[in-house]
């Protein structure tokens, strides 16, 4: 690109004061200046918005106001934005490291629709993290439909705009955007192996309701396409021996120890932000 790009960070929050600081915090201190940071809160009041006035003269735009759930706030955020291209940051989230956005615009040219990046899953419970990569998703003969990390998506403003976040879908609109986009032949997607985001797990996958609304959504988009539906989650599995660890206390112990040592990839969470409630470092 011939002229300096421009990213667009946008977040969308409500009421999340227990972890919005952190998230802010990587946004503004990162050493690639050219970042237009928005903020699309949806009428919090549990004190979020006076973290955002905290950091208000580093914040490009922020509003506070009722909407219709995340991707109707998202969607007002990319109306808004006037960057190159756009990336959205989990109000529960972080970047890696201050460097974050520098590394991804060296990879951009004027060809790319859409850059995606890997990020790093940390579990809210035992701060473990583990990398989520996007390789499913780099040869469409052996693509098996998953989801590549949103965080790690910059998309370039006018695809955004021509497609945006569909409000009936709750909370997979943003696996239906990446869809389109990827059998569109005409939009060009690159991959990269780099870690932009640390982004944060926050349990869905154990509550067996949102597990279910979950699948039933991802079917919904992959009946759209015509794709290979998901069957339906299993039943819990060890559900007495769950409920007699958390009896005598000892199943957050347990947890920890299997994710640590039995399942592979997974490791302490490590970062050098001032900030970091993983870490325990700072608010």
């Amino acid at each position: 690109m011939g002229k300096k790009i421009t990213i667009s960070i946008i977040m969308a929050v409500y009421n999340r004061a227990d972890v919005v600081e952190q998230a802010i915090f990587s946004a503004v201190n990162q050493t690639y200046k050219n970042i237009e940071f928005i903020i699309v809160d949806g009428g919090s009041t549990d004190g979020t918005i006076d973290i955002i006035k905290k950091y208000e003269d580093k914040i490009s735009c922020w509003v506070s106001e009722p909407d219709n759930g995340i991707y109707d706030a998202l969607n007002k955020g990319i109306k808004i934005a006037t960057g190159d291209y756009i990336e959205v940051l989990g109000s529960d989230d972080c970047f890696i490291d201050e460097n974050s956005i520098a590394r991804v615009v060296a990879e951009l040219t004027e060809d790319i629709d859409i850059l995606s990046a890997t990020v790093i899953h940390v579990d809210e419970k035992t701060h473990l993290q583990m990398l989520w990569h996007n390789y499913s998703a780099r040869n469409q003969d052996t693509y098996n439909y998953r989801m590549i990390p949103h965080q790690g998506m910059f998309v370039k403003r006018e695809l955004a705009m021509k497609y945006p976040f569909e409000l009936d879908l709750r909370v997979v609109a943003d696996y239906k955007f990446f869809l389109t986009c990827y059998f569109d032949d005409s939009i060009h997607i690159k991959y990269v192996d780099f870690p932009v985001v640390f982004y944060s797990l926050d349990g869905v996958s154990s509550d067996t309701s949102k597990e279910l609304q979950l699948i039933q959504e991802k079917n919904q988009v992959r009946t759209y396409f015509g794709l290979p539906l998901l069957p339906p989650p299993p039943p819990p599995k060890n559900i007495y021996l769950k409920r007699f660890l958390k009896k005598i206390h000892l199943f957050e112990l347990v947890r920890y120890l299997r994710n640590r040592f039995v399942k592979k990839g997974r490791k302490p969470h490590s970062c050098k932000w001032g900030i970091c409630r993983w870490c325990g470092r700072g608010n």
